[in-house]
């Protein structure tokens, strides 16, 4: 038991809010486009996001195409 008086809460409540919390997390990616792909002389900055933590990169691909489409050549682009 934790807490004092009133406000107690079983052990195993605690845990089981710690595990939800680590299992729905979130993750912070940080992606560049590689230097080689880069066709202009624009300063490519990197895109920062959260994603939950068993999500598929595929879902957040059309996101990350639209952060880098103008610093890649177009058959690059069209490519995708």
């Amino acid at each position: 038991m934790f807490g004092k008086g009133k406000h107690r809460i079983h052990s195993d409540a605690v845990n089981h809010e710690f595990r939800r919390k680590l299992w729905d997390g979130q993750l912070p990616l940080k992606i560049n486009v590689h230097y080689k792909e880069v066709s202009t002389s624009k300063r490519v900055r990197s895109l920062y996001v959260m994603v939950p933590r068993l999500n598929y990169f595929t879902f957040i691909l059309e996101r990350v195409k639209a952060a880098f489409d103008e610093y890649v050549s177009s058959d690059l682009v069209d490519n995708f």
